[in-house]
């Protein structure tokens, strides 16, 4: 079968195509993550996640382009976001001083709780929101590539997504300054 008609009966939602796409390009997709992280556990992982993510967008996928690009800016911003969290966890993990760990559990608990603050308001959104916030932030997509994928307006993207930051920042401010509150009360 072709790839082309592969990718035409992907657009339909057919698994024996996904399935026949994945083994076509998983290796190569591994190799490839692999090549940046050095872990082949990880790089497993995350050829799991693009095809998860391939399998969750099959019906927005332009089968008049190419598929190899496409599944390429896949890969490519799922491990520009996989390096980018792993590098802020270096940075963090770099800024607290082992000694501090054990001896202030209170900033870690605050730490926490911001954190957990922003993913349950991240998870509160309204769905339009949710999802332009999400393929901006986590999958690094473009505001015109959101809105072509969407099939909605740059402006309605620009608008959605300066809604969902005005949301989040409310929360996670409001927890920052309980989590700071609580450090003054307790230092």
């Amino acid at each position: 079968m072709t790839l082309e008609s592969l990718v035409t009966e992907l657009t339909q939602g057919s698994e024996a195509a996904f399935t026949s796409l994945f083994e076509r390009y998983s290796g190569d997709v591994c190799n490839f993550i692999y090549r940046y992280t050095r872990n082949q556990e990880t790089a497993r992982e995350l050829t799991q996640d693009v095809f998860m993510k391939l399998w969750m967008h099959h019906s927005s996928i332009d089968s008049s382009q190419s598929f190899e690009g496409y599944l390429y800016s896949i890969v490519r911003n799922h491990l520009f976001n996989f390096l980018k969290r792993r590098l802020k966890e270096q940075e963090i993990l770099k800024q607290i001083p082992s000694g501090d760990i054990t001896e202030n559990p209170f900033e870690i608990q605050a730490y926490r709780e911001v954190l957990m603050t922003y993913s349950q308001s991240v998870a509160c959104l309204p769905p339009r929101q949710k999802q332009v916030f999400t393929l901006s932030r986590e999958d690094g997509l473009t505001y015109q590539q959101i809105a072509s994928q969407l099939g909605i307006s740059v402006s309605a993207v620009e608008k959605h997504m300066a809604a969902a930051l005005h949301t989040l920042r409310s929360k996670i401010h409001t927890s920052s300054l309980f989590a700071s509150l609580l450090l003054s009360v307790l230092y």
